[in-house]
């Protein structure tokens, strides 16, 4: 598994401007390096930084930080930060008006800060 997808059950795959390739599957969000031909896999948890919160990632936005978002079926939207090699979870607890984000909705973390209060992201 090291060297392959975590899941062959693909929802989204995005590349980032570092030029790795960020795949969602079904429990795992999968980051390949084709330079180095490495995968890093993240596995779904409940309660940590360490992966996203649900099994399923609907849609992927990188943004121009270098920082990739995850919008996600029920675990709200989360973001990978490069500095931290870490998750940061938003969802309806932070004022999101729904844990479900789909593949329509662009964000930065500005844009998404800002607004956040304010309106639904998921339409």
């Amino acid at each position: 598994m090291l060297n392959s997808l975590a899941n062959d059950k693909v929802w989204a795959i995005a590349e980032d401007k570092f030029h790795n390739f960020w795949i969602s599957s079904e429990g795992y969000i999968d980051c390949y390096n084709p330079a180095k031909k490495e995968f890093k896999h993240f596995k779904s948890n409940s309660n940590g930084s360490s992966g996203i919160l649900v099994n399923k990632a609907i849609c992927i936005y990188p943004d121009n930080k270098g920082n990739v978002w995850f919008g996600t079926t029920g675990g709200g939207l989360s973001e990978f930060d490069y500095t931290t090699n870490r998750f940061t979870h938003f969802t309806e607890l932070d004022g999101l008006a729904n844990n479900t984000v789909s593949p329509s909705v662009k964000v930065t973390r500005k844009i998404f800060l800002k607004e956040l209060k304010k309106r639904d992201l998921c339409n």
